[in-house]
């Protein structure tokens, strides 16, 4: 792959906002030269803090290993309209940064979910409610176990050190006596499956106080069009290598050195935001190598590897789903397949166009990211559909699958506490190195790691580290459309 240099991101056609992001203020620059800083990934943490730093009148140059900015944000218009097929929801959208910056830039912003969720077979709709309600019976002795065991380890873990308990453990013998061929016992499966989906980990690996109780209250947000106009945005003006993969980065009192596949790139100093599979896996060698503490903190944070949350969108040449349910559920035969399209997200709403969009999760979504074959996947997603709904094409007129454990700049979806991780793990992350390397992205948010915000949040984070060592201290906020 050919490096491919672009002075602001933007492609042909694409309406990019303007803007002076400086925390100087516009007009206003540094009484002294500022240093070269090279960020490597163009992901949304690299962009934003590379566009902040650009902006102040730092010296930038962005490296980017994919032909595409974006990173795990990946808007794709292949199937005429355009699909988030990386990161695609606001997170408890009223009081998220990311609200303000779409509705500064003019992009409507769809809530979800505007309804219920609704649970189809054999052409049947029932609300989440109903089936909720038909399932207590069996539902109150697991459910009441997961509560029990959440509020008690929290409060243990408040009082007293011990090693976190994984959602599997908390659940004990609840799970050996499921029925999973009874409805009752399908709807906790499908519970289950929901929790490694939205978490992107299996369950006998995720921390049980991860789960976030409220999070079926919180009212999320999907912006029209996708995160492609925030991604152009935040590459307006800057000059961004792409298709250049960097193997080495060499640091010392003098400077950083990246070695690419293209060459040298060299700087004052470096921020890196490489997704933490890509850090995990050591393809990326950093010369001297990184302190103990910050590699037993990248070893010990969970992502990628026995799960994953991947999509398949499926373009059809009509719609044969009911219209305006955004939240279509089907309910898993057993253990096995809670992973396999429980979810699925009717896109008409949004696109005018006969789209739906499922998603494969937990271990079974990592096996089938690694090697099934695109006929197996698309085979299992008409025949999940085919039991929810009635007179199914035979197949869809396209279609776009993810694989982003396969993927060697992603090696996963996002990160999440493990059983394994320490509360200062993520911390340790974020911690700069020799005052010459920094470090951001969303796994280096110690509250908002595995979103999105978190990744925004992570690049204006340093931007500020940055400009505060090597600048001033007088930074002003307003410019940023997330915060003015």
């Amino acid at each position: 792959m050919r490096s491919r240099e672009t002075s602001s991101g933007s492609q042909k056609g694409d309406k990019v906002q303007g803007g002076c992001w400086s925390l100087h203020g516009e007009g206003v620059g540094s009484l002294h030269p500022l240093p070269r800083i090279v960020v490597v990934g163009a992901g949304m943490a690299g962009l934003v803090a590379a566009r902040i730093l650009h902006d102040t009148g730092f010296p930038v140059i962005v490296v980017e290993a994919r032909d595409r900015l974006g990173g795990r944000i990946w808007t794709d218009s292949s199937l005429g309209i355009p699909v988030d097929l990386g990161a695609s929801w606001i997170h408890d959208a009223r009081r998220n940064p990311l609200t303000r910056w779409c509705r500064n830039l003019g992009i409507p912003l769809q809530f979800s979910p505007s309804q219920r969720t609704i649970f189809y077979e054999e052409g049947r709709g029932d609300p989440l409610g109903l089936v909720v309600r038909r399932s207590w019976r069996e539902l109150f002795r697991p459910a009441a176990s997961l509560l029990w065991a959440y509020s008690t380890e929290a409060l243990l873990r408040r009082w007293a050190r011990r090693p976190p308990r994984s959602v599997l453990s908390a659940m004990g013998e609840e799970r050996a006596s499921m029925g999973p061929q009874q409805r009752d016992g399908r709807v906790l499966l499908w519970l289950i499956g929901m929790i490694e989906s939205v978490y992107g980990a299996p369950i006998d690996k995720l921390d049980l106080l991860e789960i976030d109780l409220m999070e079926l209250h919180k009212e999320n947000a999907v912006p029209s069009g996708g995160f492609h106009a925030l991604i152009q945005e935040a590459s307006e003006g800057l000059e961004i290598r792409l298709g250049n993969a960097v193997r080495r980065i060499v640091y010392g009192d003098k400077g950083v050195r990246l070695e690419t596949e293209e060459g040298l790139v060299e700087g004052d100093a470096a921020l890196v935001t490489l997704p933490l599979g890509v850090l995990k896996s050591g393809e990326v060698v950093f010369d001297p190598p990184l302190d103990p503490e910050k590699l037993e903190a990248i070893d010990r944070v969970g992502y990628g590897k026995e799960a994953v949350l991947n999509k398949v969108a499926l373009r059809f040449d009509r719609t044969f789903w009911p219209v305006r349910t955004e939240m279509m559920a089907s309910l898993p035969s057993n253990w096995e397949t809670m992973g396999v399209f429980r979810i699925w997200i009717d896109m008409a709403w949004a696109a005018r166009a006969p789209v739906l969009v499922g998603f494969t999760s937990g271990r079974i979504g990592a096996q089938w990211d690694i090697g099934a074959p695109d006929q197996t996947i698309l085979q299992e997603a008409m025949s999940v559909l085919r039991r929810m709904f009635w007179e199914v094409p035979l197949g869809p007129i396209a279609y776009r699958i993810t694989r982003w454990l396969k993927d060697p700049w992603a090696l996963g979806s996002y990160s999440f506490r493990s059983i394994e991780t320490r509360p200062e793990d993520f911390q340790r992350l974020a911690s700069p190195v020799a005052g010459r390397l920094f470090f951001a992205g969303e796994a280096t948010h110690p509250e908002r790691y595995s979103t999105l915000d978190g990744a925004l949040l992570s690049g204006e984070r340093e931007a500020l580290r940055i400009h505060r060592i090597f600048c001033c201290s007088r930074a002003n906020l307003s410019r940023l459309p997330w915060r003015g």
